[in-house]
């Protein structure tokens, strides 16, 4: 059952095979040729094809139709014996071309299994796939065929596989002359005549890069609140190099390496620690490491490897408490809540649990009673007072029980929380001042707390803000600013009045709530002011009478003073003082037109009362 038979003859039968004992001379002979044809009629049926080629100068073409088909150059071919290497290499050329052969090689080595496809343009054109699925055969090898007598356009692809990336493709007739192509993700385009046999080499480069990591841990057992410690190693075990190496912990997160680039050969390591807790029982402990690398020629094709590490968690008879505060920072006046978690981490029933703080006094729990691996609770509150300062509050918990035996068994758990705290000291040179005069205040904040202070901002609500010669302060340290103020008639009766008040400018979160923290102080300042008013009179003219009896200026000014001081201070108060001072002044002198001498000492004696009354 051939393919293809070519049939070389002159188109003059001579004989048949059982003919030659009747017929020794081999003339023709009609029969002859019948039994050609139907020889050539059973190589059509069964799927063949007949090739004839007609030699010489006398060939009969009828004959070669008979037998082949009724097509030149297709079906029949007439050569003489000259030019008969030419008809069979076009013989051969209508049967195989155009047509493109695929090679597949992987690092140099044939390589099966790759799956490719053929498209031709115009689409119109149908592609023979021999193997059927475009798959390389065990020699690499996969063919497409089409026909056509035209040029024709093909795109050739590769269905990419992980690991490979395709480094080249060259493409060349069956001269080995090298055929343009123009390169399309996962292979080439490039045109095809008639008589072109393509053959295509598609050149894989495999990754070879290669990663090894390794898990340990310090230690195969522990007990709850132990501190396991795992290693990780990490080894570039391929002929590349590998970057942006990661490994990540399913039960810990990611780990932090030492190097993230690493040469073939060369190691990086990285720890994590964890530690136990009771919702590990009954154990084990067990987590895998995932390590990752990139080989720069693979950005796509990520290298990996994995560890895993298994941890015994041992139990012991006994308790454990976990006490939780519910903020980590805090301010005087804050309420603080404690909650207290007591669990049962033994094999054995553990009763009467008690809880005892040594700020807070005892808990009250939930349940006294435990069985083997169960839990309970109790919260108290406590609020923050000034006798905290300067912090943390540091409080201990101890849970007792006991076991059936009747022997004890205790946990403790401490907790610090820290006080966010600070002061505002603000102080006036003077206590008292008249317009023109010059008050500087100066202003002292103190980190009273248990926590430094950052990004301090003071702020005066007539001054505006003040600078000071810190920003941030450690626990206990102070900074001061100063700030000037000039009396002006602005100012008023006064006094002069002023409010400062620092704070934190950059929140700072709670580490439990993750609210902002910003404590802040207040202090005031007062100064008052003493108004002098113009003491010279008008010129009056009086009545001198003649003197008699004793001389009663002295006491008659005097009482006049007291009585309208009293007054004064009646009407208007400690505060209006000063102004009634001079009011006095004024109308002492109006009253008492005596000497410039007399009425000097009057206001001097009142002033100095006044001073020393204030």
């Amino acid at each position: 059952s051939p393919d293809i038979v070519i049939f070389a003859t002159d188109g003059n039968p001579t004989t048949r095979n059982d003919d030659v004992a009747n017929d020794p001379g081999q003339t023709a002979d009609p029969e002859d040729l019948d039994a050609g044809i139907t020889a050539a009629n059973s190589i059509k049926a069964a799927g063949g094809k007949i090739i004839a080629v007609g030699i010489g100068g006398s060939v009969i073409t009828a004959n070669l139709l008979s037998i082949s088909g009724p097509n030149l150059n297709d079906d029949y071919f007439v050569a003489d014996f000259d030019t008969l290497a030419a008809s069979l290499r076009q013989i051969a050329l209508r049967l195989c071309a155009p047509s493109v052969t695929v090679k597949k090689l992987v690092d140099g080595t044939p390589a099966s299994g790759w799956a490719f496809t053929a498209v031709t343009d115009p689409a119109g054109v149908p592609v023979v796939v021999n193997p059927s699925g475009g798959v390389t055969n065990d020699s690499g090898v996969v063919n497409f065929k089409w026909d056509s007598l035209d040029p024709i356009s093909v795109t050739l692809t590769e269905t990419p596989q992980a690991g490979f990336k395709l480094d080249s493709v060259s493409c060349s007739t069956q001269t080995g002359t090298p055929i343009p192509t123009t390169p399309v993700d996962n292979g080439v385009t490039f045109t095809l005549t008639l008589e072109n046999i393509a053959t295509c080499d598609f050149n894989n480069v495999s990754n070879d890069g290669a990663i090894a990591v390794v898990k340990t841990s310090d230690v195969t057992e522990a007990e709850i609140g132990d501190t396991v410690t795992y290693t990780y190693a990490v080894t570039n075990t391929g002929t590349t190099v590998l970057e942006d190496i990661t490994v990540v912990d399913d039960l810990l997160g990611p780990v932090t390496l030492d190097a993230t680039t690493l040469a073939p050969g060369e190691s990086t390591t990285g720890t994590l620690t964890y530690t136990v807790l009771a919702s590990d029982l009954p154990g084990p402990i067990v987590n895998v490491a995932l390590g990752t690398g990139i080989n720069p020629d693979f950005p796509d094709d990520p290298i990996t490897d994995d560890d895993t590490v298994s941890v015994d968690v041992v139990a012991v008879p006994g308790l454990l408490v976990e006490k939780v505060a519910s903020a980590g920072i805090v301010e005087v006046g804050d309420v603080i809540t404690y909650t207290y978690t007591v669990t049962n981490t033994g094999d054995t029933q553990i009763s009467n649990i008690t809880v005892e703080d040594d700020l807070l006094g005892p808990i009250t729990l939930a349940e006294t009673t435990l069985a083997p691996g169960a839990s309970t609770t109790g919260t108290i509150d406590y609020t923050v007072v000034a006798a905290d300062l300067p912090g943390p509050i540091v409080n201990v918990a101890v849970a007792s029980g006991t076991d059936p035996d009747g022997a004890e068994v205790s946990s403790t758990a401490t907790e610090s929380v820290d006080i966010a705290s600070v002061t505002l000291e603000k102080v006036a040179n003077v206590q008292e001042a008249s317009i023109g005069d010059v008050i500087t205040y100066t202003y002292t904040i103190t980190n009273t707390g248990s926590m430094t202070l950052v990004d301090l901002v003071l702020t005066d609500d007539i001054l505006g803000p003040i600078t000071l010669a810190e920003t941030t302060l450690a626990v206990g340290a102070s900074t001061t600013g100063t700030a000037s103020h000039v009396v002006t008639e602005a100012d008023g009766t006064g006094p002069v009045f002023n409010v400062a008040v620092v704070t934190t400018a950059t929140d700072q979160p709670d580490p439990v709530t993750q609210l902002p923290v910003t404590p802040s102080a207040t202090d005031t300042a007062s100064v008052a002011l003493i108004i002098v008013l113009p003491t010279t009179l008008g010129t009056t003219t009086t009545e001198v009478l003649p003197k008699t009896g004793l001389d009663t200026d002295d006491a008659a000014v005097w009482g006049i003073v007291l009585l309208a001081l009293g007054l004064a201070l009646v009407t208007l108060g400690r505060d209006r003082v000063a102004v009634a001072l001079s009011s006095t002044r004024q109308w002492a002198g109006m009253m008492i037109p005596k000497t410039e001498r007399a009425r000097d000492r009057v206001t001097k004696t009142v002033t100095s009362w006044v001073r020393r009354r204030r």
